[in-house]
């Protein structure tokens, strides 16, 4: 059974602030695994990543199809603090 219908997209279009006490979190998080369908991670807006251990983009493709799994960055991910990553 699929575990979801469809193809499915997450986007951000405002800011995202990630702030100091929110460690090891992702702004924006996809995954995908068996039977789901394209995924597409986008960012037009900005995300702040001021905490430790964290990422403005995390896509996790169980599966291993590259084509079914997109990330866009169109805008900005500010990085300000070590430990991070931004995409």
């Amino acid at each position: 059974m699929p575990v979801a219908s469809g193809d499915k997209t997450a986007s951000n279009e405002g800011t995202i602030t990630l702030e100091t006490d929110s460690k090891k979190s992702a702004a924006i998080l996809g995954k995908r695994v068996a039977g789901t369908p394209k995924v597409t991670l986008s960012n037009s807006g900005t995300i702040n990543v001021e905490s430790e251990e964290s990422v403005g983009i995390n896509a996790d493709n169980a599966v291993g199809a590259k084509g079914e799994f997109v990330v866009n960055n169109n805008k900005v991910i500010n990085v300000n603090v070590a430990k991070i990553s931004g995409y």
